[in-house]
């Protein structure tokens, strides 16, 4: 519990430090009130689960709007980002209910100073469940197996403006999962809709036109990452403990834009959990050492906001030695999707910069990422890179 505790702590402070970024573009006091509500349907996913009622989700979000003066927020169409707070009736006694937090950014679709706009918002957060699965109390929840987890947003978004009101109408999903630090870990989806109503503190916004500069070279960068995980599939085995994961990262990076960052790397891990099981001769006759390391090599892209970037990652497994030999001791799955498991690693998450992305200078960055083998969860990660 300490372990995972102090991985969360970690997180949820990350996401304090998101908000706090582009001080000087608060003082122009441009901001944004909202409050949002409707249903939702928490989507079947394993056979045995409980068929699941209609839930009821509730919403408050205090924002800014990106008004130009950093560019990315011309580049972006003038987006509205801030903090979300969510509160969810699930209406289903298996699952309890949930109350999240999250950053967000809002990207209109259609011209900003129109009185009808179409805009996408998207948010990466924690959540906070008051039941998930336990053997004795809870065994039908496989979905959530932890008190918190990640939590994702994804609308679209319709509204009308009439001086300060916007009546807003969303259409989307929340994705829930802890990364499989615990397990099980399903994770929940869950279709949904509201409708409500954002106050803007100034009726007229005045945008800017600002250009700034970005580094234009080829940058080197290097890193550790931390990361924590539980061994087994999805849903088995229960109680058992977390493991940490250890990864060495280097990459090299060029910015293309002062909002739009590629890099190309190598990350070289460890994961405790299998040199353990090795170690401990429920695998016989092998190197726990040589079983229990990987290595990737990886595309990333970066979408820069000031201090703050959104990070995505594809990478293509050179070694995942464990997981190609020994994977369906808990896991049955084959075909298509077992085999790109073995072969493909992907990471989704923040960045926090000390220094500003549009920086040519050295750079220190943290990050938050969920790691996954292919489309499922395989730790949550912990991250420190220094940029040269």
């Amino acid at each position: 519990m300490k372990f995972k505790g102090i991985v969360f702590g970690v997180l949820i402070l990350f996401q304090i430090s998101v908000f706090s970024q582009n001080t000087e573009n608060f003082e122009t006091k441009d901001f944004i009130y909202g409050v949002k509500t409707g249903p939702g349907k928490v989507l079947e996913a394993y056979s045995g689960m409980p068929k699941t009622s209609m839930s009821w989700f509730s919403t408050f979000e205090f924002a800014k709007i990106g008004n130009g003066l950093n560019e990315w927020e011309r580049h972006l169409n003038f987006p509205e980002y801030g903090v979300e707070f969510m509160f969810g009736n699930l209406n289903n006694d298996f699952l309890g209910d949930v109350v999240g937090i999250q950053p967000f950014l809002r990207w209109h679709l259609t011209n900003i100073e129109a009185p009808l706009k179409l805009s996408f918002t998207a948010g990466l957060g924690f959540s906070f469940f008051t039941n998930p699965y336990h053997p004795w109390t809870n065994p039908e929840n496989a979905l959530i197996g932890s008190h918190i987890t990640n939590y994702t947003r994804g609308e679209l978004e319709l509204s009308y403006q009439r001086k300060n009101i916007r009546f807003i109408y969303s259409v989307g999903a929340f994705h829930f999962s802890n990364g499989h630090v615990k397990l099980p870990n399903i994770g929940g989806n869950v279709p949904q809709m509201k409708i409500g109503l954002i106050y803007q503190t100034n009726e007229t916004i005045e945008f800017y036109e600002r250009i700034d500069e970005f580094p234009e070279k080829w940058q080197y960068e290097i890193g550790f990452a931390f990361g924590a995980h539980s061994y087994g599939s999805s849903v088995k085995p229960y109680g058992g403990p977390v493991y940490p994961v250890y990864t060495l990262k280097q990459q090299f990076g060029k910015n293309i834009s002062s909002v739009y960052r590629i890099s190309f790397g190598l990350n070289l891990g460890h994961y405790r959990s299998f040199y353990q099981f090795v170690e401990n001769n429920l695998v016989p006759n092998e190197n726990p050492l040589k079983q229990s390391l990987y290595s990737t090599l990886f595309f990333g892209q970066e979408m820069c906001m000031g201090h703050v970037a959104l990070y995505g990652e594809f990478g293509v497994d050179v070694t995942k030695p464990f997981l190609r030999n020994y994977a369906e001791i808990f896991n049955n799955e084959t075909g298509f999707s077992a085999f790109v498991k073995n072969w493909n690693s992907n990471r989704l998450g923040l960045k926090y910069y000390l220094r500003d992305t549009r920086n040519n200078q050295a750079n220190i960055s943290f990050g938050v990422f969920i790691k996954a083998n292919y489309a499922q969860a395989d730790f949550a990660e912990c991250s420190i890179n220094i940029r040269f």
